[in-house]
């Protein structure tokens, strides 16, 4: 009796764990239960193909190794046929793992279908192995082959296809929220999840950190005149810097984060396919493998449950208000804001500089100033190159020149004597510095001067130094000092403080960048330095 009921009460609990998931499933919505279904038809549909595909893969090899398809045939032709077997095997296994990766869509289908909190996975699955496979029909077409003959792989599109776009579906319509918010601390929700963690993103972080810093440390060795900067180097380029600008945005949480990264990503895959289709390179396969890290970042910030809840700091406008402070204000040495505007005013003037020399050289070479130049200067040709004397420059005028002005306005109540004194002292400081670098690095060894030679100008001393010169650093620095520095710290000001930071990354690691190719050189050992001038030809 007792074994008797007991079984029998066996029975009705499972008969309730039946019914209860059935009643269950009756609450779901139309697109969760078309899900299930359509995952469950995968599963049987994928593991029959698997073992289709094995079995006629086990079979063909068989023959092969017994060379009873080869029988009758020269020795020539038998290496074709062994070269044939080779090339059938890798495209069995290739479809084998194409069915897996099905296979495990269809698995992860049934679970998100269940529980829509863990909807991403079926999507990411679906979603890639349609590119994959589309890919390879653009690779038929463009190859001007009959796509008749892939028409079974058009109908399998067709599956994993429309498990994408339920997924998508469930996603849009945050069934994976179920009405579930964080507590009231909001650091987790009831299933466990912790927005506070970064997750993918501290992943993202490293990578990005790495790939900067390894970037920028192989320019160092590259030798001007041995290599050219392709398209596509010059795009990776550029990506250090939205790199830079992610990796700021994601350490501060910024709301942002996710539109910035989803145009990051859209710029790269539209320019990179566009170029290549230009220059007629375009390959479907290679194209989604390059793309590959763009299309993750794409999908994970647009439909991260962790990147929606973690990225919800907003730009604020403080910056708006402070910009009717007096001038005398904008010299805070002991602030980050002072001294990151110092520096972003260095890497800028640095490259600006150059700019100036070529405008002054020009009036030279076209005879409307006196003096001399250099034809063969980098002024003429890289017009990125550095030349980090002018951002020291621009520097001494905000750190020096700049409290000074102030002092003078302060102490001598005159409209232009403030003017007249600090272009004096201006003058007379850059012109000593000019003379303390020549008489240091400028001395004519075998006769010549290396670097400038003043000897023939109106009023010079030792070659090293002349008026028109000095008068030409004291006017610079005057201007720098009265109104270009004043100008741009009074609209830094108006700019809210996280776009400054924002700013700052950039205009770092493009100076970094430049440092890299321009400035900064490293020597290798000759056969590592052998090989990279090889693999650059």
């Amino acid at each position: 009796m007792n074994m008797t009921s007991q079984s029998s009460s066996n029975s009705e609990v499972k008969k309730s764990k039946k019914q209860i998931k059935k009643d269950e499933r009756k609450s779901w919505s139309e697109e969760r239960r078309r899900l299930r279904t359509v995952s469950i038809f995968n599963i049987v549909l994928s593991t029959c193909l698997i073992a289709f595909l094995g079995v006629v893969l086990a079979a063909l090899m068989a023959l092969f190794s017994s060379g009873a398809i080869s029988q009758g045939l020269g020795p020539t032709e038998n290496v074709n046929i062994i070269y044939s077997a080779d090339e059938i095997a890798q495209a069995f296994i290739y479809a084998i793992f194409m069915q897996a990766v099905l296979l495990l869509a269809g698995i992860f289908g049934v679970r998100g279908a269940k529980n829509p909190k863990k909807i991403m996975s079926v999507f990411f699955l679906s979603f890639f192995y349609n590119i994959f496979m589309l890919s390879g029909l653009v690779n038929t077409v463009a190859n001007d082959q009959d796509i008749t003959s892939n028409i079974l792989s058009i109908v399998m599109l067709c599956l994993p296809a429309y498990m994408c776009y339920l997924a998508w579906r469930i996603r849009v319509n945050r069934e994976d929220l179920d009405g579930q918010l964080p507590g009231n601390d909001g650091a987790e929700y009831p299933d466990g999840f912790n927005p506070k963690k970064l997750g993918l993103m501290w992943f993202l972080m490293v990578i990005f950190a790495i790939n900067i810093i390894v970037t920028v440390l192989s320019l160092t060795v590259l030798v001007k005149g041995q290599y050219e900067l392709t398209f596509t180097q010059l795009l990776d380029l550029l990506n250090l810097i939205f790199e830079g600008v992610l990796f700021y945005m994601i350490w501060k949480r910024y709301a942002v984060t996710r539109k910035a990264a989803v145009f990051f990503s859209l710029f790269n895959i539209v320019i990179g396919t566009g170029f290549n289709l230009y220059v007629g390179t375009f390959n479907a396969e290679t194209q989604v493998s390059l793309c590959f890290f763009d299309l993750l970042i794409l999908f994970y910030f647009l439909f991260s449950r962790r990147a929606e809840a973690i990225l919800t700091v907003k730009l604020t406008k403080e910056g708006v208000i402070r910009h009717v402070e007096k001038e005398e204000k904008f010299f805070k040495p002991k602030t980050w804001a002072f001294w990151r505007s110092i520096i972003v005013y260095f890497c800028i003037f640095s490259v600006m500089g150059h700019w100036m020399e070529a405008g002054y050289c020009t009036f030279i070479k076209l005879g409307i100033l006196p003096g001399i130049y250099d034809p063969t200067s980098q002024i003429w040709s890289d017009w990125l190159y550095p030349f980090p004397v002018y951002g020291i420059g621009f520097v001494a005028c905000a750190l020096a020149f700049y409290p000074i002005k102030n002092w003078l306005q302060k102490h001598i109540h005159n409209k232009w004597s403030p003017l007249l004194v600090s272009f004096v002292i201006n003058a007379l400081v850059c012109t000593g510095i000019e003379l303390v670098l020549g008489l240091t690095q400028n001395q004519p060894v075998n006769g010549v001067y290396p670097l400038w030679d003043y000897s023939n100008m109106f009023c010079n001393f030792m070659g090293q130094i002349c008026l028109q010169n000095a008068l030409a650093f004291g006017f610079a620095a005057t201007i720098i000092t009265w109104v270009v520095y004043p100008f741009l710290e009074q609209h830094r000001l108006m700019l809210d403080n996280n776009v400054c930071n924002v700013i700052f990354v950039v205009v770092v690691v493009f100076f970094a960048i430049l440092m890299g190719l321009y400035l900064v050189k490293l020597t290798l050992p000759e056969a590592i330095s052998g090989t990279l001038s090889t693999s650059t030809e």
